[in-house]
C-alpha cells in the first residue's frame, strides 16, 4: 500500500490544538439564556462564564481545568447584544482546527510510460542567429527524445542489429549538427530544410507508452532514417576534413536546392571475360576459371555463383533504392516549386491589387484637379474681368479729379478777386443774425452711376453751400466736400 506523507505544519497543528476543551461529559448545558448573555464572545469565553454561572454542586469540575481562568460570578452579569448590532463574527469562523485537506492518490505509473512529446518550434523567416538558435532547439528535443530509446537498453538489446546502426547513424548525425551549429549559417537552403523536415517527421512519431510501444516507435525511426531525408548529406558526416564545413549559399530565390543523394553515374555495358575469352553470362564465365584453376567441386561452384548472384542482385536493389530516392526528390521538389510559385502568384496578386488601389486613388485626385483646375480659370477669367473694369473706372476717376481740381482752383480765384473787389470799393455791409440766407445741405455725391445728379451740378451747390455758409479756407472746403462723398469717390479722393 502506498503511504501518503503529510507536511510537518499540518501534523504540527493536529497534535498541539491552541485550546484545550473539556469533554462531551464535563461541558455544562448550554440554554438559550446563556446564547443571549455570551453569543457575542467566542467559544472559550462562553464555556468560562456558563462554568461561572454554574451552581456550586458543579465545582468539582473547575478544579481539573485550573490552566483556564474563570471570571468569577458578578454581581450583574454583562449586558446582552442588542439585536441590531451584528456579532462580531459567525459561529462557524471561530472555529480553532481547520479539517485536513484532502490529498487525492496518484497512481504509480513508471516514467517511461507517461513520457510526453515536447513540442517542436517551427522554422520561420528570421535572423540567422535566431535560425540557429531554431535549429539548436529542435536537434537538442530530438536528442532528448532519441535517448528515452537508448535509456531502454534491455529492449534495445532485443531489437536488430541494423536497427540499432540506424538508431546510432542518427544520434551521431544530430550530435554532428550540435558541434557544428555555429557554422550553420554557410549550410545551404536544402541541408536546413533537410533538418526541418527530419524534425518535424521524428516529431510525429508517438512516445507516449514507450515501454510498450518500444518496437514500433523503433520502427518508425529506422524507417525515418532510411528515407535518405538525413538531417544533412551525407558527405558532410563522412568527410575527414576537421575544418568547418562551407557550402555555396543559391545566389537565386527560386534555386533548386542540392540533391541529398548521390549522382547517378552511367553504366558501361558489362562484359564477361576471362582469359581473353568472352562469355555471355557471369555463371558460364565462373564455370571457365574453375576448370582452368583445376577446381572439380562443383559445390564450390555453384557456391561461388550463389555468392556473385547476392552480391549482383544486392547492387541491383541499391540502385534501384537510389533511383526511388531520386523520383522521390524529384517529387518533392516539383512539389517545393509548385508551392513556391504559388506563394509568388499570391504576393504578385496581392500586389497587383495594391497597385490597381493605388491607381484608382490616383485617377480620382487626378479628375478632381482637372475640376478644380477647370473653376480656378473660370475665376481668374471672372478677376480679370473685374480688373480691367477697376482699371478704367480708376482712369475716369483720375480725370475726373483733375478736372474738378482744375474748377476748385477757378473757384478760388474768383472768389479771391470778389472779395478784393468787395473791400476795395465799399465797406462790407453789416448783416443780421435774423437776415442770413438759409440754404439747404447739399446732396451727397456717390459716383455717375449712383447719383441722382452729374459731377458739375454738385460742384456748383457745393460752391453755393460755400459761399452761404462764409467758409473761405481750402482745407475746409476740401473736409466738408469729403463729408458729402461716398462710394467709390469717396475711396477715390480720400488719399488726395
Amino acid at each position: 500500500m502506498r503511504q501518503i506523507s503529510l507536511p510537518r505544519s499540518f501534523l504540527k497543528r493536529l497534535s498541539s490544538p491552541p485550546t484545550i476543551l473539556p469533554s462531551n461529559s464535563d461541558l455544562p448545558e448550554f440554554t438559550r439564556r446563556h446564547f443571549k448573555r455570551h453569543g457575542h464572545l467566542d467559544v472559550q469565553s462562553q464555556i468560562d462564564h456558563a462554568l461561572a454561572d454554574n451552581t456550586s454542586d458543579r465545582l468539582c469540575h473547575r478544579r481539573q481545568y485550573r490552566h483556564t481562568p474563570i471570571v468569577p460570578r458578578r454581581k450583574a452579569l454583562l449586558p446582552s447584544v442588542p439585536p441590531s448590532q451584528p456579532l462580531d463574527r459567525p459561529l462557524a469562523a471561530r472555529l480553532t482546527t481547520p479539517p485536513p485537506v484532502f490529498v487525492p492518490s496518484i497512481p504509480t505509473v513508471p516514467l517511461q510510460y507517461r513520457i510526453t512529446a515536447p513540442s517542436l518550434p517551427s522554422f520561420a523567416r528570421r535572423d540567422p542567429v535566431d535560425l540557429l538558435a531554431i535549429i539548436s532547439s529542435k536537434v537538442n528535443t530530438v536528442i532528448k527524445r532519441l535517448q528515452a530509446i537508448f535509456d531502454r537498453k534491455d529492449q534495445l538489446l532485443d531489437t536488430p542489429h541494423d536497427h540499432r546502426l540506424a538508431l546510432q547513424r542518427i544520434g551521431d548525425r544530430l550530435e554532428w549538427i550540435l558541434d557544428n551549429i555555429e557554422n550553420g549559417s554557410s549550410w545551404t537552403r536544402s541541408q536546413q530544410q533537410n533538418i526541418d523536415w527530419f524534425c518535424k517527421e521524428f516529431g510525429k512519431v508517438k512516445f507516449s507508452g514507450l515501454g510498450q510501444n518500444f518496437e514500433r516507435v523503433v520502427k518508425a525511426l529506422v524507417e525515418l532514417e532510411r528515407s535518405r531525408y538525413a538531417p544533412l548529406a551525407e558527405d558532410d558526416f563522412e568527410s575527414e576534413d576537421p575544418g568547418p564545413h562551407t557550402h555555396p549559399a543559391p545566389s537565386l530565390a527560386h534555386t533548386r536546392p542540392a540533391s541529398p543523394t548521390a549522382t547517378l553515374q552511367a553504366c558501361p555495358e558489362i562484359q564477361w571475360i576471362y582469359a581473353g575469352v568472352e562469355h555471355d553470362s557471369l555463371e558460364n564465365a565462373i564455370r571457365a576459371s574453375a576448370n582452368s584453376l583445376g577446381i572439380t567441386n562443383p559445390a564450390y561452384v555453384d557456391w561461388t555463383i550463389s555468392v556473385t548472384r547476392d552480391i549482383t542482385r544486392r547492387e541491383i536493389v541499391n540502385v534501384y533504392n537510389v533511383f526511388g530516392s531520386k523520383i522521390y526528390e524529384h517529387r518533392n521538389n516539383f512539389l517545393n516549386e509548385i508551392d513556391t510559385t504559388h506563394a509568388t502568384f499570391k504576393e504578385l496578386d496581392t500586389s497587383m491589387t495594391g497597385l490597381h488601389t493605388k491607381a484608382d486613388t490616383a485617377g480620382n485626385l487626378a479628375l478632381k484637379a482637372v475640376e478644380e483646375n477647370k473653376q480656378l480659370r473660370a475665376e481668374l477669367v471672372t478677376v480679370h474681368a473685374d480688373l480691367e473694369v477697376l482699371n478704367r473706372n480708376n482712369t475716369e476717376l483720375v480725370k475726373r479729379y483733375k478736372e474738378l481740381a482744375a474748377k476748385f482752383t477757378q473757384l478760388e480765384q474768383g472768389l479771391s478777386t470778389r472779395t478784393t473787389l468787395g473791400t476795395s470799393t465799399a465797406p462790407a455791409p453789416v448783416v443780421s443774425q435774423a437776415s442770413r440766407i438759409k440754404a439747404s445741405e447739399p446732396p451727397k455725391y456717390k459716383g455717375n452711376k449712383g447719383s441722382d445728379i452729374t459731377l458739375e451740378q454738385w460742384l456748383q451747390k457745393m460752391g453755393l453751400w460755400f459761399r452761404v455758409q462764409n467758409i473761405t479756407t481750402d482745407d475746409d472746403k476740401i473736409t466738408l466736400a469729403l463729408m458729402y462723398l461716398e462710394g467709390g469717390a469717396h475711396d477715390y479722393v480720400e488719399d488726395y
